[in-house]
Formats: C-alpha cells, sequence, structure tokens
C-alpha cells in the first residue's frame, strides 16, 4: 500500500483524497459514465478497467476483484489512480492502428480487378498492387485477406498430378504454381 501512496503523492493527490474521489463518484456524473461506458460494450480490455472501478466504488476488496477479473493487484492499483486523475476517458484504449497502404477506392478498384478473372496466382495479384499502386506488403496474408475480400477462394488440387504433367514439372517444362479461382463463397 505505501508503494501506491507514493504514486498517488507524486501526483500531488493524497490517498485519502484518492479514495474519496472514488466514493463520491457515485454521486459525482462519473458513474453514470462509467456505467454508460461499461454498457456500450468496450473492448476487451477496456471493460476489465471500467469492472476495477465500478467494483472499487462498491467497497468489493481488492483480492476479490483479483479472483473475479484475473487481473494484478498493480492492475487494479493503477487503474485506480489513472481514473481518480483523469476519468472514464483514460480508461479507454489510447492506439487507434495505422492507416493502411490502399484506399477504399483502390480496394473496390483491386476487387473489380480480381472478379474480371477466373483464375489467379499470387504473383500476378503482387505485379498488379506494385504496378497500379506502388505498394509491396510484407506479409502474404495482405494478399490472401485481398483474394478473400474479393470472394475468391482457393480451390484444392486433385490427389495425384497426371503422369504427363509429372514429366513435365521434372523435366522443367511447367512450373508448379498456385492458382486463386473465382468462386462463389456464400
Amino acid at each position: 500500500m505505501g508503494r501506491i501512496y507514493f504514486i498517488i503523492e507524486t501526483q500531488g493527490i493524497s490517498l485519502d483524497k484518492c479514495m474519496q474521489m472514488i466514493s463520491t463518484s457515485e454521486e459525482s456524473s462519473d458513474l453514470k459514465d462509467l456505467e454508460d461506458f461499461i454498457r456500450s460494450n468496450p473492448h476487451p480490455q477496456e471493460l476489465k478497467r471500467g469492472l476495477v472501478i465500478q467494483m472499487l466504488s462498491e467497497q468489493i476488496p481488492i483480492s476479490k476483484i483479483m479472483k473475479i477479473l484475473g487481473v494484478s493487484e498493480s492492475f487494479v492499483l493503477k487503474w485506480k489512480n489513472i481514473f481518480a486523475l483523469d476519468g472514464v476517458e483514460a480508461l479507454k484504449l489510447q492506439y487507434a492502428g495505422s492507416e493502411g497502404y490502399l484506399s477504399q477506392k483502390q480496394q473496390e478498384e483491386i476487387h473489380q480487378f480480381l472478379q474480371s478473372k477466373s483464375a489467379w496466382t499470387l504473383d500476378e495479384l503482387k505485379y498488379h498492387v506494385l504496378v497500379t499502386y506502388d505498394v509491396i506488403y510484407q506479409s502474404d496474408q495482405s494478399y490472401h485477406n485481398m483474394f478473400h475480400e474479393a470472394k475468391i477462394s482457393w480451390k484444392k488440387t486433385q490427389k495425384r498430378t497426371p503422369k504427363r504433367i509429372q514429366r513435365k514439372l521434372r523435366n522443367g517444362v511447367l512450373k508448379s504454381k498456385i492458382y486463386w479461382r473465382n468462386v462463389q463463397i456464400a
């Protein structure tokens, strides 16, 4: 408890004042804002933060909160202090993600482009995205997602390759490629 007192004191708030802020939050609009926040179905991390504060305001012991929510004591005390200083807004995740490489319009153009042909290779899509939009994704998963979003699915090949094709593959006449097919997905 002394460690938490030190954190609160460095923020210029005494432990008594912090406890008073949390207990009087029932009377203030902060608790109403907190209840609205919890009901708004936030991200699971945000929800745990909100539930910690709500349980503290209902005088539930920290040990019980830790068991119920599966969190540590430092988590409970950290979010208690943050809520006391900054209110409900501070409980929200701050990460907003990064902007994508392609705009929504460009993604739609790629979907239309993919629909124009019945079979694709991954290399064909990579080349098209590079030449048209000057974008190279680090992971092939981004290209696979484009196929999926355009409702183009992978069709498995036969279990056995016919012998004449196997001979051509062995002799280097043919190259083995994975094809994406334009198929209706339910």
